[in-house]
């Protein structure tokens, strides 16, 4: 059976990352203060599978949070923010991406046998930076409502700092 090649498509954009996204750059987040804490070493490309990603953020398993696994990685890497930075007197334009790339591994008949992302540069940054983080509970992952994961962003956000937890 030969590869099937696809050129850059054209597609309709599939709209901005949703709080439900942004959980998987939580638990992308603390895989990789979970590995330094344990003395691995970390880097910007994450291979996972996804069973257990899903399983880890309080997803279900079937075929269709598969798909919505997909659909949130798509809206990650075309979620475009455009900002102002000030430093100082100087100020610098930035544009980034939630995550800069993904990548699915499949069998022959079609069953994912794991997937990789890549960070941005400036997110993995900021999360080996331990005074850039707060630990976050895994109750975060059983928030039903998009509601209810928002306001624990902005409690955590404006909660100060707090000692690392393992």
């Amino acid at each position: 059976m030969a590869a099937v090649r696809r050129g850059p498509s054209a597609s309709p954009p599939p709209g901005p990352a949703t709080i439900w996204d942004v959980g998987l750059l939580i638990w992308a987040a603390s895989q990789i203060v979970a590995a330094e804490t344990a003395g691995l070493r970390t880097s910007r490309f994450l291979r996972f599978v996804p069973y257990q990603l899903l399983t880890a953020v309080g997803r279900q398993t079937g075929a269709r949070d598969y798909r919505l696994l997909k659909n949130a990685l798509v809206r990650l890497q075309s979620t475009v923010i455009r900002t102002t930075i000030r430093q100082g007197e100087h100020w610098r334009r930035r544009q980034f991406s939630w995550i800069n790339e993904w990548e699915e591994m499949t069998r022959r008949d079609g069953r994912a046998e794991g997937m990789e992302i890549v960070l941005p540069d400036w997110f993995y940054r900021g999360v080996i930076d331990r005074s850039l983080i707060l630990s976050i509970d895994p109750a975060y992952f059983r928030l039903t409502g998009g509601i209810e994961r928002w306001l624990y962003r902005v409690a955590r956000k404006h909660a100060g700092h707090q000692a690392l937890t393992a």
